[in-house]
């Protein structure tokens, strides 16, 4: 069995468990599911419930911000991925393939609000784990017109992004 430790500032853990940040459906899980060894306080239960409130007080507009800024990560990694396939740097350009896939799968989980148990669950619960370059591109076309529908352009003009300033 895998243990994977963490120590952090009991006050920025809770920071944590109450923030809706592009990386939340990879970071959810271990407030939902965590099952303590020895945990006399109760601390992980009430850190299980800081996070399940800050869930249910959450507006949409935190999620579609955050699944905004997620969507710049994968489209960023997609456009550099194909840059590296056409300089026949194909290692390079995997890797890239593989962080614009998570970065999709993370924009999916934040618009749906499910989140997942790791990099590989993500991938693979929204269909992205083996999907090529067009797929990947399309899955993101996709989700910037979702995002737009919510609110506002990810890739417009100067003169749109001042327009909904």
């Amino acid at each position: 069995m895998l243990v994977d430790l963490t120590v952090a500032a009991a006050d920025d853990y809770l920071d944590q468990a109450r923030s809706i940040s592009p990386l939340w459906p990879l970071t959810a899980d271990r407030y939902v599911t965590t099952r303590p060894l020895h945990d006399p306080t109760g601390w992980l239960r009430a850190l299980r419930d800081e996070h399940l409130g800050a869930l249910a007080r959450a507006r949409p507009a935190e999620f579609t911000g955050a699944a905004r800024q997620a969507w710049y990560r994968g489209w960023a990694a997609h456009a550099r991925a194909a840059r590296l396939a056409a300089w026949y740097e194909t290692d390079q350009a995997l890797l890239m393939l593989g962080e614009a896939r998570l970065a999709a799968a993370t924009v999916s989980g934040l618009l749906t609000r499910t989140y997942f148990r790791d990099p590989g669950d993500a991938v693979r619960r929204t269909g992205l784990a083996g999907a090529d370059m067009t797929e990947v591109g399309a899955v993101l076309k996709r989700q910037a017109e979702e995002l737009a529908g919510r609110g506002r352009l990810v890739d417009g003009t100067v003169d749109d992004l001042l327009a909904g300033a």
